[in-house]
């Protein structure tokens, strides 16, 4: 004799809609929490991928300087939300991300900027901030080292 009889007295198994309803409730509650948390999470990602790759550019910049002993720039045009060294190969902003100067001193225009790199490896100097609605990361390139240096930012 079984001690624990699944199904009720009927012999029926199963769930009933109310048990079904509120399943699906909670169900729906739980990822209307966590979905916008994804996004915010994708979203930094995309700023710190960015930053790294800018940031990447700029030392390949340097270095490419000292090894050609010859001055590298590297322009960003802040209308269009793109940036170059040497003018080749310019790279789109993703979509979401913004750029804004900080402390930049080598302006080709009103809406451009440029840091030049010298073969002794220093610089021109300057920096700017990428953010999106949640986070911002400043990049700041030494102008008498050359280091390009990425960190978090706190806005103003």
């Amino acid at each position: 004799m079984p001690i624990f009889k699944v199904g009720n007295k009927h012999g029926q198994y199963g769930f009933t809609l109310i048990e079904a309803i509120v399943s699906i409730v909670i169900l729906a509650a739980v990822t209307a929490l966590v979905v916008p948390s994804f996004n915010s999470v994708y979203q930094n990602t995309i700023l710190k991928s960015t930053a790294r790759s800018i940031a990447g550019s700029l030392r390949f910049a340097r270095a490419s300087a000292i090894g050609l002993n010859r001055g590298r720039t590297s322009q960003f045009d802040l209308q269009h939300r793109n940036f170059a060294v040497d003018g080749r190969d310019r790279v789109d902003l993703p979509k979401g991300i913004e750029i804004s100067l900080n402390n930049a001193p080598s302006f080709a225009g009103a809406n451009e900027m440029r840091i030049t790199f010298y073969p002794h490896g220093g610089s021109s100097g300057g920096g700017f901030v990428l953010h999106n609605r949640h986070k911002s990361l400043l990049l700041r390139v030494n102008p008498i080292t050359g280091k390009v240096s990425v960190n978090e930012h706190a806005p103003n």
